[in-house]
């Protein structure tokens, strides 16, 4: 298994899919594609560990109201903390496939992701996420199902990107 150091993520259209382009530990570079569809399935599981694992928030729990706003005030806040970083260019992969499964393992304090092509013996890629990079990251993935006009309506309303400022194109690309 491979331990994912950074990646760029995208929606490339004429795949219809996601693409996580992944510089790894060992100084490869993977490129895993994900289907909507599996995403959907894995989205829940990671808002409801960000729940878990945001200070405060089970103060909150009992006004939805005010626990939406918190989760939408602390998502704007890790990503406005977000320094960019040079993208990671799919050409120089050397791994390429698609993702089948993902593993979901909690540690204290962060939660550990592994992507899984169909057969289990083969490659996987492993990253850890802190609450705050999870966040950033799905803020970030909101933007790309966006762009692909891919229904919404299974992300939180916190996570939902909102209208573009003045000035602002859509993200073609988020790493």
């Amino acid at each position: 298994m491979s331990e994912v150091l950074r990646m760029t993520t995208e929606y490339v259209e004429a795949e219809d899919r996601l693409r996580v382009s992944c510089q790894m530990r060992s100084g490869e570079t993977a490129v895993l594609w994900v289907t909507q569809r599996l995403f959907l399935r894995v989205l829940p599981h990671l808002v409801d560990w960000l729940d878990k694992n945001t200070p405060g928030l089970a103060d909150a729990q009992a006004s939805r109201a005010r626990a939406d706003a918190m989760r939408g005030f602390t998502q704007q806040a890790d990503r406005a903390q977000h320094a960019p970083e040079d993208p990671v260019a799919p050409q120089a992969a050397t791994q390429i496939w698609l993702v089948h499964t993902v593993d979901m393992t909690p540690r204290e304090g962060e939660l550990a992701l592994v992507f899984r092509p169909l057969a289990r013996d083969a490659a996987a890629a492993s990253f850890v996420m802190q609450p705050q990079a999870l966040r950033v990251w799905l803020g970030m993935l909101g933007e790309q199902f966006s762009r692909a006009g891919w229904p919404m309506d299974a992300w939180p309303a916190w996570l939902v990107p909102g209208p573009a400022r003045p000035g602002e194109g859509p993200t073609a690309v988020v790493h």
